[in-house]
């Protein structure tokens, strides 16, 4: 039960990575590009300035500059931020991809590490700067496929996959204690990275898109000038 509890409470990472890429889907990016600019400058010229005045380098200060966020928090927040630095191609290239691709796609990404039991994407159990970057990208594959379905449907969709996750852990477990006495298996689809976890936060998202809809047409965007500089 208490494997089962990690594994529902899990699906709120993904579910809030996967929401932000659709809600960073709806703006321009540009403000936020040039947060990011401006923050990786100030950080260079503070490295800078440490190697100038105090004679010390490290490469952990350029490390840091670069990526801000990643440094003593949380990795997949610099990957969302490095998606929205690059939302237009993103854009761009979820809609070259065609709706079937991209979801074939975004299965497949989860069922490899499940079959194989291997982290070959480097997901890190949904703790690394790549998952968070995946995230955001199914985020704006659903801003630019979703199809609204009743509150009904979606509803029971995300029950449904809830229900297929907390089998799938009983069922491991189960296989884990008959063959090897023990439960080391038991947490094989227990991550934020899981296979059932992403895919139950995708139907949240759409079910909470039916809750709190977005405007999808109250695009934010910045001044010509600064877009055309940007």
């Amino acid at each position: 039960m208490a494997i089962i509890l990690k594994q529902f409470t899990g699906v709120a990472i993904p579910f809030i990575l996967i929401a932000l890429g659709y809600i960073f889907a709806n703006y321009d990016g540009v403000r936020i590009r040039l947060l990011w600019m401006v923050s990786v400058t100030t950080g260079l010229l503070l490295a800078v300035v440490m190697v100038v005045v105090y004679k010390v380098f490290n490469i952990s200060f350029i490390y840091d500059a670069v990526m801000p966020v990643l440094r003593n928090t949380y990795a997949p927040v610099t990957g969302v931020a490095i998606g929205a630095v690059f939302l237009p191609a993103i854009k761009r290239f979820v809609a070259d991809m065609g709706k079937r691709a991209f979801y074939g796609a975004t299965i497949l990404v989860l069922v490899v590490p499940a079959v194989f039991n291997k982290d070959v994407f480097l997901f890190n159990g949904g703790n690394s700067l790549w998952f968070g970057f995946y995230c955001f990208i199914i985020g704006v594959g659903l801003f630019e496929y979703h199809q609204r379905r009743g509150l009904i449907y979606t509803g029971l969709q995300t029950t449904l996959m809830i229900l297929m996750g907390a089998l799938a852990t009983v069922l491991m477990t189960h296989i884990s204690s008959v063959n090897y006495d023990d439960m080391s298996a038991s947490v094989r689809f227990v991550s934020y990275s899981s296979i059932f976890s992403v895919l139950t936060a995708i139907s949240a998202v759409q079910f909470f898109l039916l809750l709190v809809p977005i405007d999808e047409h109250a695009t934010f965007h910045g001044t010509s000038q600064l877009d055309s500089l940007v």
